[in-house]
C-alpha cells in the first residue's frame, strides 16, 4: 500500500504543478495580450497625432521633417495614381456604333447589338 499511496501523492502533486503552470501560462498570455492591445492603442494615437500635425502644418512641417513629409506626399501621389488606374479599369467601354457604355469584355452592345471587337 505504501507504493500506491506514494504514487497517488506523486500524481496529485504532478497534477497540482500542471494546474499551477497552466494557470501561470494563461495569466501570462492574458497579460501579454493586454500589453499588445495597449501598445496598439498608443500606435493608433501616434498615427492620429501625426496625421493631424501634417494636415495642419504641411508647409511648415517641411522645415522640421522634410524627408517624412516628402515621403508622405510621394505616397499620396502614388495612391492618387493607383486610384486613377482603378477608375480606368472599372470604367465601362463605349460602343463604337452608338456610343452606349458597355462592360469591359462584352462581346455585344446591350443597346444596339453591335459586335464589340
Amino acid at each position: 500500500m505504501d507504493f500506491l499511496e506514494g504514487l497517488g501523492k506523486k500524481l496529485t502533486d504532478a497534477g497540482e504543478i500542471a494546474l499551477a503552470k497552466g494557470k501561470e501560462l494563461a495569466e501570462t498570455g492574458k497579460a501579454n495580450l493586454s500589453i499588445k492591445d495597449e501598445e496598439r492603442k498608443i500606435s493608433e494615437l501616434y498615427e492620429v497625432i501625426g496625421r493631424q500635425y501634417v494636415q495642419r502644418f504641411r508647409d511648415d512641417a517641411e522645415r522640421e521633417f522634410p524627408d517624412q513629409v516628402s515621403r508622405i506626399r510621394d505616397c499620396e501621389d502614388k495612391i492618387a495614381s493607383l486610384r486613377n488606374d482603378l477608375d480606368d479599369i472599372k470604367k465601362p467601354d463605349a460602343c463604337p456604333k452608338c456610343g452606349a457604355q458597355v462592360s469591359p469584355g462584352s462581346k455585344y452592345c446591350y443597346s444596339c447589338g453591335e459586335e464589340i471587337k
